[in-house]
C-alpha cells in the first residue's frame, strides 16, 4: 500500500503520515524502488497495538 493509499485509509493527510515517521510512531514502511510502501499486516499490527487489541484489561 502506497503512503496516499495509507492516508486515505485513516482519512488523515500524508503529512501526517510523515509527521508520525518522523517521530517513530507509525508502522514500518518499505522501500520499493523510488517508492515507499507499506504491508498490509504490518499496517494491521500497528492498528492492534494502538488500539490495545490482544492485551487483557
Amino acid at each position: 500500500m502506497s503512503i496516499r493509499e495509507f492516508a486515505q485509509v485513516f482519512n488523515v493527510s500524508v503529512r501526517t503520515i510523515r509527521r508520525l515517521h518522523a517521530k517513530n510512531l507509525g508502522p514500518a514502511r518499505f522501500k520499493r524502488g523510488r517508492c515507499l510502501v507499506y504491508l498490509k499486516v504490518e499496517v494491521a499490527a500497528w492498528v492492534a497495538a494502538r488500539n490495545g487489541a490482544g492485551h487483557p484489561k
